[in-house]
C-alpha cells in the first residue's frame, strides 16, 4: 500500500512519525486553500510528518557528505530534500506544506497536531504518547485519496499543570536566552524520556536566535 511505503520512505530520512488526519478534521486555522484542497474528491487525506531525535544521526550524515553547501537552515534544506525524496513518484497526486515555509499558506502545524489527537501541552508543544515532546513537526501532505472512516488518537496522558506548565512560565518570564531554562521545559514532561534529545541535537536546536 502506498501509505506503508511512503512511511518506510520518510523513515529511511529520520521523518519516523506520520500521523492521519482527514482534510474534514482540520481546523479553522488552516488556510482555507489548503482545506478546498482542489481534489475532486470529497474526502481527501491529510498527513502531518514530524520526527523524533531519529532524525539527527541522518542529518548529520548529509552534511558530512560530499558535495553539500551548508546554509543559514540547514536543517530545513536537508527536510526539504528528505521530503522530496521520500515523496518521489508517490502513486497519488498531493500538496506538500512546508513548517518553515509561510508563503503561500502558512499551516500552522501544532493545531494540526490537535485535530490529529496529538496532546499540545500548556508549553505549547505537541506531545506525542511514546516520545512526549521530544518531536518536532515538519510537514502537513494532503493526498488525493480517500481518508474513510477516522478517529482522533487518544492523546498523550501527561499532567501539564504539574509538569511543563509552570516551567514554561518561569522560562518566559526571565529575561535573556538561556537554552537549559528552555530544555527544562521539555524535561519536565514525564513521557518520552527515552526519546530526549542528545547533547549535540540540544545544542544545535537551542543555539541563540
Amino acid at each position: 500500500m502506498w501509505r506503508d511505503t511512503l512511511r518506510r520512505r520518510l523513515a529511511e530520512h529520520g521523518l519516523d512519525r506520520m500521523w492521519p488526519v482527514p482534510v474534514r478534521a482540520l481546523p479553522t486555522e488552516v488556510p482555507a486553500r489548503v482545506r478546498q484542497h482542489g481534489f475532486a474528491r470529497p474526502d481527501p487525506l491529510a498527513l502531518l510528518v514530524g520526527n523524533t531525535r531519529a532524525l539527527w544521526p541522518h542529518f548529520v550524515a548529509a552534511r558530512a557528505a560530499p558535495g553539500w553547501v551548508d546554509s543559514p537552515d540547514p536543517l530545513d534544506r536537508y527536510v526539504d530534500a528528505a521530503l522530496a525524496s521520500a515523496l518521489r513518484d508517490l502513486p497519488v497526486r498531493h500538496h506538500l506544506h512546508l513548517a518553515h515555509v509561510a508563503a503561500p499558506d502558512f499551516v500552522p502545524l501544532t493545531a494540526v497536531a490537535r485535530a490529529a489527537g496529538l496532546k499540545v501541552g500548556a508549553c505549547h508543544l505537541a506531545i506525542d504518547p511514546e516520545a512526549g515532546p521530544w518531536i518536532a513537526l515538519r510537514a502537513l501532505v494532503v493526498v488525493d485519496a480517500e481518508a474513510g472512516p477516522w478517529v482522533a488518537m487518544a492523546p498523550a496522558a501527561c499532567s501539564c499543570a504539574t509538569g511543563c506548565g509552570p516551567t514554561f512560565e518561569r522560562a518566559r518570564a526571565e529575561a535573556g536566552w538561556e537554552p537549559a531554562r528552555w530544555i527544562a521545559v521539555r524535561d519536565a514532561c514525564p513521557l518520552g524520556r527515552d526519546h530526549r534529545y542528545g547533547p549535540d541535537q540540544l545544542a544545535f536546536h537551542y543555539r541563540s536566535p
